[in-house]
């Protein structure tokens, strides 16, 4: 199983258990989580009908709710969730902010991981959001702040296999350049060599034959 899968499997049970957590302190109420969100602080039944939260934003963040939509995009595949993305448009509450960086975590990629890590980040950082959500946001934020380290490792290290593998085919190249240039030199020192015991020979025959004049000289 792929490591970011086993990841996610586990980020999954400790968003769940956090919010389960909230929901024995008497901080859920709302909608029934077997509906689907549709974004803009809405979650809709099956049934069709829309269950519209209070103005104030303290009351908006339900934990049962945002379990129920972490539940419901952790269903989906990647294509699901773009097609989602679309629907959702930019995201202005913090549901919708919540749907928007759990969409974009689903997709699976370096920059979906980026756009979830900001939009979690916002809501770690916003003061009006509840402290058990912004905790929950602070560890999902750290989540995927870890999948794009983990991505950004893997392309350097995919980097310095390409650069190695270069390395080697250049280090191989010189060397078959330097084999060449080897046996050419071999081959002009042979025929240096070659050339000077030729050299030598017809040096030894003229000496031979002046020896050998000379002693015709002195007999006549």
């Amino acid at each position: 199983m792929p490591l970011t899968r086993i990841a996610l499997i586990s980020l999954t049970i400790l968003v769940a258990t956090l919010l389960s957590g909230c929901e024995q302190f008497g901080t859920t109420g709302g909608s029934d989580s077997s509906g689907g969100y549709s974004g803009s602080g809405s979650f809709s039944s099956p049934g069709g009908s829309v269950v519209n939260h209070s103005s104030r934003l303290m009351k908006r963040q339900n934990p049962a709710k945002w379990l129920a939509i972490s539940k419901e995009v952790d269903t989906m595949n990647p294509e699901q969730a773009v097609i989602a993305l679309n629907k959702l448009g930019t995201p202005v509450r913090h549901d919708d902010l919540f749907y928007y960086g759990v969409l974009n975590q689903k997709l699976g990629r370096i920059d979906g991981w980026i756009q979830a890590r900001d939009a979690f980040r916002k809501l770690e950082n916003d003061p009006v959001v509840k402290p058990t959500i912004r905790e929950l946001a602070r560890i999902l934020e750290a989540h995927n702040q870890s999948l794009i380290n983990w991505h950004q490792r893997h392309q350097n290290l995919q980097k310095e296999l390409a650069e190695s593998v270069l390395d080697r085919e250049s280090l191989k190249h010189k060397r078959k350049l330097m084999k060449q240039k080897n046996k050419v030199l071999e081959q002009k020192i042979e025929a240096l060599t070659e050339l000077e015991a030729v050299i030598s020979d017809r040096k030894k025959q003229v000496s031979d034959e002046d020896l050998s004049s000379d002693s015709l000289k002195d007999g006549s």
